[in-house]
């Protein structure tokens, strides 16, 4: 199981990416569109172990956050108004990404080198409720709006799939090929369709109702990482950068068009939009270290 390590270590590596995120956003290679850089702050920085990989939530005041390595998986409570992570609950080593749907159900993707599949557990216990198999180890996923589907992104033999899975069911509902270089995907306020994001940056709207014909797409910069929509379904944010820089491309729906851009923190490996509209959790991840940053001042 992963370790704390020492939390002052923890804390310190935290404060020096808080301290350059406004450089660490400056300098990521740029939108597409001429878009001014936002300057917006960090409001609190929670120290997470090491090999953070994913976190979902918040609910009931309470981020899930899934860390480990190759060997070993955990997942770890987060209760925000506490500040300290909790005790980890051991999961399989394949373990890759994390969701939480409605009454408290935990959807974990699982990803080896060649399967995959979505294990439903319960919380605050993992206990196991369900498994959802798949051709393919899954890349993201992600909660619907109304916490009862899941939208699940994951790589067969031949290509990336994207697919909507309901609360505890054992097969997805509906599923489509989405280009090969997807790495996110975000529902929208709705649920009727949901947008995916590519690696060179490209964003596609898809409807879930079959067929799934491309309805849109855009660019929104370099090097995506992870998208995350607004409550009302007007703006997306997109995570992005190079190397261990990161940047959020704030783009307007209406007109497929980047608004503004936000520094990052280092490392970022995912962003989480609060229920609230006004703030963005970025989780960070690398072998030494990990938190997850609360931003504010998204200029929405």
């Amino acid at each position: 199981m992963p370790q704390l390590g020492s939390i002052a270590t923890a804390t310190l590596g935290a404060l020096i990416i808080g301290t350059a995120l406004a450089g660490c956003g400056q300098s990521a290679a740029p939108p597409v569109t001429r878009a001014p850089v936002i300057k917006s702050a960090i409001l609190h920085i929670y120290p997470t172990p090491a090999g953070t990989e994913s976190a979902a939530g918040p609910s009931q005041g309470t981020l899930w956050v899934l860390a480990g390595s190759s060997q070993t998986q955990a997942l770890f409570p987060l209760p925000l108004e506490q500040h300290t992570i909790g005790h980890g609950l051991p999961l399989s080593a394949a373990s890759r990404t994390v969701a939480l749907l409605k009454n408290q159900t935990l959807a974990v993707g699982l990803a080896t080198a060649k399967s995959g599949a979505v294990q439903w557990l319960s919380a605050p216990y993992a206990k196991v409720q369900a498994l959802c198999p798949l051709p393919g180890p899954v890349l993201d996923a992600t909660a619907g709006p109304h916490g009862q589907h899941l939208f699940v992104l994951y790589q067969t033999p031949t290509q990336v799939m994207a697919g909507v899975v309901s609360l505890l069911a054992t097969k997805p509902t509906a599923t489509w090929a989405v280009p090969s270089s997807t790495v996110s995907l975000a529902p929208g306020p709705k649920g009727a369709h949901v947008y995916t994001l590519t690696g060179a940056g490209q964003v596609t709207e898809w409807p879930v109702a079959s067929p799934h014909p491309a309805l849109t797409q855009f660019v929104v910069g370099q090097s995506g990482y992870s998208l995350a929509l607004n409550p009302q379904g007007t703006l997306l944010y997109a995570l992005k950068g190079r190397g261990p820089v990161r940047n959020i491309a704030v783009v307007s729906l209406a007109t497929e068009s980047v608004l503004r851009v936000l520094p990052a923190p280092a490392s970022s490996r995912q962003i989480l939009m609060n229920a609230n509209g006004k703030e963005l959790y970025a989780v960070v991840g690398t072998s030494t270290y990990g938190n997850v940053q609360t931003i504010t001042g998204l200029g929405a």
